[in-house]
């Protein structure tokens, strides 16, 4: 049976198969985690998120790790909230599922993800 843990802690630093980032929809990188998770990555990040395009809010695409301490990096676009306005709560939902789904189809048995949306989306 799956375990959730609750932990507040660097993600970047930890020893998972997968972390999950909250990334805008042009998946090169921004401020806040996202920046940090493609700077401590390498520039072969950027190149290969740049390759695959854009993800629209509520998707998810899978990357190499590149230099981070996990396997895989799973960018989902998270919504922007506007009050529970415009299905927010939903897309927030299929943000974590489609990352699940592509943790499932990539064999990944451990991932930690961030509170996606709670930072410049609010």
């Amino acid at each position: 049976m799956p375990m959730l843990h609750a932990i507040q802690a660097d993600i970047i630093s930890l020893s998972v198969d997968a972390i999950g980032n909250g990334a805008n929809e042009s998946l090169l990188g921004g401020g806040g985690l996202d920046g940090e998770i493609h700077r401590v990555a390498g520039p072969a990040l950027f190149d290969e998120c740049e390759r695959l395009g854009s993800c629209q809010t509520g998707e998810a695409e899978i990357t190499n790790r590149f230099d981070l301490n996990a396997k895989l990096v799973i960018h989902t676009v998270g919504p922007e909230w506007r009050g529970g306005r415009n299905g927010g709560a939903e897309l927030l939902w299929s943000c974590y599922c489609e990352c699940i789904v592509l943790a499932q189809a990539n064999n990944v048995s451990s991932i930690a993800f961030p509170a996606i949306s709670a930072s410049v989306f609010g």
